[in-house]
């Protein structure tokens, strides 16, 4: 190759350089802009409570998983029973503090919601 095909090749490498800065740039801004507005709460119903039981519910099935013995299915089996009354309980709640056109909306919605998860 000679010297001119060469400072071509680099200067087209330099370009595409730029041109990649610039959308990365670009991008890092519109993220930046996402992250800063917040989300509006779907599920009102779910709370700190609810956090934390569904994560001893996922630490006890990753115990029984790795360890399978009939103490550990049987913890697994009551943090589960105990997560579900626990989110249902918020969800029967929520229902019942809105208006009856609402609840009604939202206990289809949930019944979806329920059957999807299933």
């Amino acid at each position: 190759m000679t010297a001119n095909t060469q400072n071509t090749q680099l200067e087209e490498v330099e370009d595409i350089n730029e041109i990649w800065n610039k959308i990365k740039k670009e991008k890092m801004k519109q993220l930046e802009k996402v992250g800063k507005e917040e989300r509006p709460q779907i599920n009102s119903w779910f709370d700190e409570k609810c956090q934390l039981i569904l994560e001893d519910r996922k630490t006890a099935y990753n115990k029984m998983i790795n360890r399978n013995t009939r103490q550990n299915e049987q913890e697994y089996k009551d943090k589960r029973k105990a997560a579900h009354k626990r989110v249902d309980k918020k969800k029967r709640q929520l229902c019942l503090n809105q208006s009856s056109s609402k609840r009604k909306f939202l206990i289809t919605k949930i019944k979806q919601i329920n059957f999807i998860e299933k």
